[in-house]
């Protein structure tokens, strides 16, 4: 039918993604992180985050982990819990205790920028809208890139451009690995 407006509509392709490795038992997604080294770096900083701890563990709530491999966080030319350059707080002018909290809020907003609260689908359509993270007022979206070595359509997780390079499916959903780190807005 020439008149269809469904005809005229481009049609969506899904964007490609790893294959999914489903376990028989399908792991709570904390057991995945658990026994991945590749997500070490990323699971040592998030077992200090209780909220976000308590949704890998939890079997009702669908989570979405966007998990940087190890090579990705070593590469960072500031690590997670170090303050950036352009922070307020003056090192020498407080105590270990408030240091302390500052460099647990910085990894933990860094960690809540890798938390979707949500089932994301894979494969994802060619435009997925933004996702909202457990950091208030910020999102990212998964976007089709060039091809990757094997010929197949690579995806990037942005802000960072991030590529995908596995998905992981468990009891309460999914656990991204991701070469590079989602670029989270740092609190100065």
């Amino acid at each position: 039918m020439a008149g269809n407006s469904a005809d005229t509509q481009p049609e969506q392709k899904p964007l490609s993604a790893p294959p999914l490795r489903h376990s028989a038992n399908s792991p709570l997604l904390s057991d995945i992180l658990t026994v991945e080294r590749r997500a070490g770096l990323w699971f040592d900083y998030a077992r200090d985050c209780s909220d976000v701890m308590k949704r890998l563990t939890d079997e009702s709530q669908s989570t979405t982990v966007l998990v940087p491999v190890n090579s990705a966080i070593v590469a960072l030319p500031r690590k997670p819990h170090q303050l950036p350059p352009s922070s307020k707080i003056e090192i020498k002018d407080i105590s270990f205790e408030e240091q302390d909290m500052a460099h647990a809020s910085q990894v933990e907003r860094w960690i809540q920028g890798h938390v979707i609260p949500e089932s994301v689908p894979f494969p994802l359509p060619t435009q997925s809208a933004p996702f909202p993270t457990l950091l208030d007022s910020f999102s990212i979206s998964f976007n089709q890139s060039g091809q990757s070595d094997d010929g197949a359509k690579s995806i990037v997780v942005n802000p960072g451009e991030a590529r995908v390079v596995d998905v992981l499916h468990g009891r309460n959903w999914r656990v991204v690995f991701l070469e590079g780190v989602v670029a989270v807005p740092v609190q100065g």
